[in-house]
């Protein structure tokens, strides 16, 4: 099984993509130019490719088409734009329709290379399940862009515009289909440094789909700032936009205030923390791959892709919390005898157990791994007992030491699909574990605020515009005949 280690892009572009996204979502689940045996009565050298990117972790699947193309410089703007349009915006939302159509239909004509020898190493969600989002990051126009709209430089958003016919103006390319996500080379860099795990840019992209469908919007003055209004609000506790009740547009500067706040530096020093957690994902990535992982024989190996899958569906904010669980453990695990922590990750159901074993002298190592791997298997097993409203259990042995490049056990465990035998054996494990205090599970409950500097975000907000005031976008024209005209 292996990622974005093999393959980091053809183009310059791609390249980007591919570096943000190994950043963002990890490299198992990471994989550029996918290909397509479409002739199978052919040699398979026939492979044509599907994608630039494709990105699967559980049910989301996120298909990324990356197109970068000069703009041009005519005295024509109307041409200018639609030709870059078409080449750079309809060209890729073609390719992401024809990667949807074959991945539902073709699941297990997936290969990361174009002879179509190697095939996807990562399963496909049923398609009762899966979540597709389409993503086309269309590179090439922000000069002409910061000319012409005096921004930033990042496409501005409009549901109700036909694209092809309004320079540097995207509206719901999908129609009544799945929705496309049209991004620029400004916006995938601010959005993925950003939301900077899975569950965070697929919240965004589910968030985003929502508002832009309900008719409601008018004009998006560049992503970034609809991304500060995400970040910035909160529904049932949760990133995410309040439905509007009035047409309304989003204003240019929110972006630049907010990632210049108090409030924002105070997180991004907070989070500082949660990319332990991050780099103890690739760990066992890189052991994995490597085949040096300790407990290969365990009966729990299959499980491994479930295990850190788990771990990568964690919020930056979760990350945070269990990071710092983690790290505080394992600076301060005894070193004489076995010590277990865990941690209970209320929003995703799931629970951690950290166990640290030290390791006799005279023990061997496989003796001393068979033993820590059973152990911590036994205890996984018995977290339900005391966390019934559990999911899924998670362990990690190590020795107690802070040594990153030192293998680590991972056990996991699935708690929705216990038997009576199941729940007996955990009560009786924490039973013994009650009455032992060697190996006493210490529980530790880390809180805190997404925004350390409690302060509240400047007045943004989601504006009305009146429909015969002068446009926004300095036209000079009524905002009815310019940028809030229909279709």
């Amino acid at each position: 099984m292996s990622g974005l280690h093999n393959n980091h892009g053809v183009t310059d572009s791609e390249k980007l993509l591919c570096r943000l996204c190994e950043a963002t979502f990890l490299s198992l689940w990471s994989y550029p130019n996918i290909f397509k045996d479409q002739f199978s009565h052919r040699p398979a050298s026939h492979g044509k490719e599907i994608c630039d990117l494709l990105v699967v972790c559980g049910d989301d699947v996120i298909i990324f088409s990356d197109k970068r193309c000069a703009y041009g410089s005519s005295d024509d703007a109307n041409r200018d734009w639609s030709r870059w349009y078409k080449r750079a915006i309809k060209k890729s939302h073609d390719q992401l329709r024809g990667a949807l159509r074959w991945l539902r239909q073709y699941p297990n004509r997936v290969f990361l290379d174009p002879a179509c020898k190697q095939a996807l190493p990562i399963r496909l969600p049923a398609g009762d399940t899966a979540r597709y989002h389409l993503v086309v990051v269309a590179s090439g126009a922000k000069t002409a862009c910061q000319t012409a709209m005096n921004g930033s430089g990042s496409l501005c958003i409009a549901p109700s515009v036909n694209a092809a016919e309004r320079p540097f103006f995207v509206g719901d390319i999908g129609g009544d289909s799945e929705y496309v996500h049209v991004l620029d080379e400004i916006t995938i860099r601010t959005l993925l440094n950003e939301l900077d795990t899975v569950s965070d840019f697929v919240a965004y992209l589910n968030a985003k789909e929502r508002l832009l469908r309900s008719g409601k919007v008018e004009v998006v003055y560049g992503e970034e700032n609809l991304l500060s209004i995400f970040v910035n609000s909160t529904i049932d506790g949760e990133h995410g936009f309040a439905h509007p009740d009035t047409s309304v547009y989003v204003q240019d500067g929110l972006w630049r205030r907010h990632f210049n706040s108090e409030r924002a530096q105070a997180k991004r020093a907070a989070d500082q923390i949660s990319y332990a957690w991050d780099e103890l994902i690739e760990h066992y990535v890189r052991h994995f791959n490597a085949g040096t992982l300790l407990n290969d024989n365990s009966p729990d190996y299959g499980n491994f892709e479930t295990g850190i899958r788990i771990m990568a569906k964690e919020s930056r904010m979760n990350r945070r919390m269990i990071a710092n669980a983690w790290v505080s453990w394992i600076s301060n695990a005894p070193s004489e005898q076995i010590g277990i922590r865990r941690w209970y990750s209320g929003d995703t159901g799931v629970v951690y157990v950290f166990l640290s074993m030290p390791r006799e002298s005279e023990e061997s190592m496989s003796s001393y791994v068979e033993y820590r791997s059973g152990y911590l298997s036994n205890f996984v097993r018995s977290v339900p007992a005391m966390n019934p409203d559990c999911r899924w259990v998670v362990g990690i042995g190590t020795e107690p030491t802070i040594d990153p490049c030192r293998p680590r056990d991972l056990v996991v465990f699935d708690a929705t699909k216990m038997s009576d035998d199941d729940w007996a054996a955990a009560r009786d494990i924490h039973e013994q574990m009650k009455n032992n205090r060697i190996g006493r599970p210490t529980p530790r409950v880390f809180e805190g605020h997404e925004y350390p500097k409690d302060t509240h975000p400047q007045g943004f907000a989601i504006r009305k515009v009146p429909r015969n005031s002068p446009c926004v976008c300095g036209s000079g024209k009524k905002f009815k005949k310019c940028c809030g005209r229909p279709t």
